[in-house]
């Protein structure tokens, strides 16, 4: 006959083996967000996100994006924009509203997203293009001529009303409107 030892292991003992295999999880984990907040908060600049490996999105000027934060290339701040020949150029405005449920005559019931990061994606869902909007919700791509679907990063809670535009050679105007579900 097999005595309760030989048998498995014991209430007590179980317990034990799951507190000692729950604190080595939480142990990894902890030491896997230390790591993570340690690399975020290694990247302060353009150069940083670059250096570290992260994407560089093809806009002008270009922007490397990394832990939910976006650098801009400094060297291209202020710059005469790149040749657009062949390109298009996609501008417009980025507005969200209603802001109130009810609006007063002559006053007006959207307000500008600025600065704020705005995407364009091509047709296969791929993003091959940053910007971001100035302090007037204003936004301006250099595209090749095609269909794009544009999306703020993040979304802020807001969907858009239509947020595809098809643009061909030279200049292309689109406004991207957002519903703020305010009636």
């Amino acid at each position: 006959m097999k005595t309760d030892r030989q048998q498995g292991f014991t209430t007590i003992e179980g317990v034990i083996l799951l507190v000692v295999a729950a604190a080595i999880c939480l142990g990894g984990w902890w030491v896997w967000q230390v790591h993570q907040k340690n690399v975020a908060n290694s990247i302060n600049s353009y150069g940083d996100c670059v250096k570290a490996g992260y994407p560089v999105q093809a806009s002008y000027p270009t922007v490397c994006s990394a832990h939910g934060k976006s650098f801009v290339n400094p060297d291209e701040q202020g710059v005469n924009p790149p040749d657009t020949t062949g390109l298009a150029v996609l501008s417009g405005t980025v507005t969200a509203g209603p802001t109130t449920p009810t609006c007063a005559a002559g006053s007006s019931c959207e307000s500008v997203i600025s600065q704020h990061i705005i995407e364009a994606e091509d047709s296969d869902n791929k993003v091959v293009a940053t910007s971001k909007t100035d302090n007037d919700g204003k936004y301006t791509f250099y595209l090749k001529p095609g269909h794009y679907k544009l999306v703020l990063v993040p979304q802020v809670g807001l969907s858009a009303k239509q947020n595809e535009v098809d643009v061909v050679v030279g200049d292309n105007k689109f406004d991207l409107q957002l519903d703020t579900g305010i009636r």
